[in-house]
């Protein structure tokens, strides 16, 4: 019985042989194929690599111009309000012999063609974490010259081409809430602030105490409560626990704290 076994797996093992034999280019083809399609997934990274790194080449050579600028205004200002009597005014100079003049208020004047190459380079680099670096930048900018609708809405336009759970998306998130509430619009702030609570990020409980804080600036205390007591219970010895725990002390002050009733509920 076990000569007949032996038998029959050597005549198996000698057929499957000749299969091979017989298949050997169509087998190699297909191996090639497969690792072709292996090697195919790992250029793609690489293109995807290359593509993201140059993005961020060109964004630098804009950044840059910006960046100087803004610290030589920066410098002027600093300059302007200390006290320079008693220096030498060749001290005042900088190390290229500029003249340095503060920021004049109007952003064209101040950037010129830093907003346009900054508003084109988000629209010609959607769905790349470039734009989202650009978008930041930008939005700084247009609030610091109060054009916060401008901010808005290029926060708005690089989260709109970006997907999935990273920390650039979760930035953005954070700071298209941050600029809502400036605004007041607490309801559409917490839409984005939700996003980082429900990714479980390392921002949570700094969402969480942002909602709570921007309800509670609009009087809307049950709104500014659910919210708070969800940034104290997320992680009781961080930071934003700690600034929730006073916020929701100082409320147990107020009258009638916990018996008023309201509509309003936590998104």
């Amino acid at each position: 019985m076990a000569q007949n076994n032996e038998f029959d797996i050597l005549e198996f093992a000698t057929s499957v042989s000749k299969v091979i034999e017989a298949n050997f280019k169509q087998i190699v083809a297909v191996l090639v194929i497969a690792v072709l399609g292996g090697s195919g997934w790992v250029l793609m990274g690489k293109m995807e690599t290359a593509k993201q790194h140059d993005a961020f080449s060109k964004l630098y050579a804009i950044t840059k111009v910006y960046d100087q600028k803004k610290q030589d205004f920066a410098e002027a200002k600093a300059d302007k309000e200390a006290d320079v009597t008693d220096k030498d005014p060749k001290k005042d100079q900088t190390k290229d012999d500029k003249v340095l003049v503060e920021a004049s208020g109007d952003l064209a004047k101040d950037y010129p063609n830093t907003p346009e190459a900054l508003e084109k380079f988000v629209s010609e680099n959607i769905g790349l974490n470039a734009s989202g670096e650009a978008a930041l930048t930008l939005s700084e900018l247009y609030e610091e010259y109060e054009k916060n609708d401008e901010a808005i809405a290029i926060i708005e336009k690089a989260l709109n081409g970006l997907s999935g759970e990273n920390l650039i998306v979760e930035v953005l998130s954070m700071r298209a809430g941050d600029l809502l509430a400036m605004k007041g619009d607490c309801q559409k702030a917490v839409g984005y602030w939700q996003k980082i609570e429900k990714a479980g990020s390392f921002m949570s409980s700094a969402s969480q105490l942002k909602a709570g804080a921007c309800f509670l600036n609009k009087g809307q205390v049950d709104q500014a409560k659910v919210w708070l007591e969800k940034a104290q219970s997320k992680n009781p010895e961080s930071p934003e626990a700690y600034s929730a725990k006073r916020y929701l002390r100082y409320l147990r002050f107020k009258k009638g704290f916990g018996n008023e009733k309201s509509s309003d509920q936590a998104s």
